[in-house]
C-alpha cells in the first residue's frame, strides 16, 4: 500500500504541480503564480510522447489526460482568489476558527490527491512495465523540481 501511495503522490506532483518545468510563458503576467493547466498539459503531453503509447491504450489516456486537465482548471480556479480569498474576513475570527478553516483547506487537498491518485491508478494499470518505470521516473522528476521551486521562491530551476 505504500508504494502505491507513494506513486499515486509522485503522479499528483506530476499532473498538477509541474510548475518546476513551466517556462516563462507559462506564468501570469506580474502575478508570479503558474498557469496550472498549460503546465499540465505540457507536462502530460512530454509524457505522452515518452510512453510510446499503444493504439489499445489511447481511450486510457485520453480518460488520464481529461482528468487532469479537469483537475488543474479546478485548482487554478481555487487559486485565482489568492490569499485574499482566504484570507477574506479572517482577520477577526479566532483561533479555533481560524484552525477549523486550515482543516477544510487540508481536506480540500486531501479530496483532490484521492482523485488525482485514483485516476492515476486506473490509467497507471493499463500500462506495460517499461511503460510504467517511465512514468514513475517522469513523475519523481517533476516532484523535484516542484519541490525546489517551493522551497525557493522565485529561484528558477
Amino acid at each position: 500500500m505504500k508504494l502505491n501511495f507513494r506513486a499515486a503522490c509522485l503522479a499528483a506532483c506530476f499532473g498538477l504541480a509541474g510548475a518546476g518545468t513551466a517556462g516563462a510563458a507559462d506564468q501570469q503576467p506580474h502575478s508570479g503564480r503558474v498557469d496550472l493547466v498549460a503546465v499540465t498539459q505540457k507536462n502530460l503531453e512530454h509524457l505522452g510522447k515518452n510512453l510510446y503509447l499503444k493504439p489499445e491504450q489511447q481511450d486510457a489516456w485520453s480518460t488520464y489526460v481529461a482528468a487532469m486537465t479537469q483537475l488543474a482548471r479546478e485548482r487554478s480556479q481555487e487559486m485565482a482568489g489568492g490569499k485574499q480569498g482566504w484570507r477574506k474576513g479572517s482577520e477577526n475570527i479566532s483561533t479555533p476558527d481560524r484552525l477549523d478553516r486550515m482543516i477544510e483547506r487540508m481536506r480540500q487537498g486531501a479530496d483532490r490527491l484521492a482523485k488525482v491518485a485514483s485516476e492515476t491508478r486506473t490509467f497507471y494499470t493499463r500500462l506495460s512495465p517499461e511503460q510504467k518505470t517511465i512514468f514513475d521516473l517522469q513523475a519523481r522528476d517533476a516532484w523535484r523540481k516542484q519541490r525546489g521551486r517551493h522551497m525557493h521562491p522565485g529561484v528558477p530551476r
